[in-house]
């Protein structure tokens, strides 16, 4: 995918990469299609995974280890994200990502306010979500990029300003 739109990728390209036959392939996968499911399925899974460590119990202003957690997920796979959000990748990529990390953003603030939760706390783990995504995108290729701590650093700060005000939006808050 680095040099070639994936669906104008074979079956037999990829075989031969990887330096198996077709019909371990199959054991495998279905098809090309099926290959990138799961690749990019375990990819939104770590990012689950991270996300599921960040809770407000235990906040310590200025310290953000589980957002940069986040980052560092992401940054384990940086090739991979490089390929999958380039003109080769799915456009539904980046969306799919997002969605997946705002479902955990989701879940996670529901959970938090049961029954008094805000009728604009959609719009709040939507920003959250697309707001870290746009954060490690835009260092990805960046000519100074920034490390994993600062972005963890700055996307806790900005989450925390925004958790505090959502948190004061919650009756009973």
């Amino acid at each position: 995918m680095k040099k070639k739109h994936y669906a104008k990728i074979s079956v037999r390209e990829i075989a031969e990469k990887a330096n198996i036959n077709r019909s371990t392939f199959y054991l495998h996968y279905q098809d090309v299609y099926d290959l990138l499911d799961q690749i990019e399925e375990q990819l939104n899974s770590q990012l689950v995974d991270a996300l599921k460590k960040i809770t407000r119990e235990g906040y310590v202003p200025g310290k953000h280890p589980q957002h940069t957690n986040f980052f560092k997920a992401m940054d384990r796979n940086i090739e991979l994200y490089r390929i999958l959000m380039s003109e080769n990748g799915r456009a539904y990529f980046i969306p799919k990502m997002a969605e997946t990390v705002r479902d955990a953003f989701y879940g996670h603030w529901s959970s938090f306010c049961g029954n008094d939760t805000p009728e604009n706390l959609d719009m709040y783990v939507t920003y959250t979500a697309y707001g870290m995504i746009g954060i490690f995108l835009s260092q990805m290729d960046a000519e100074k990029q920034k490390s994993v701590e600062c972005m963890g650093y700055f996307a806790g700060e900005v989450t925390n300003w925004v958790d505090e005000r959502f948190v004061a939006l919650k009756p009973n808050g």
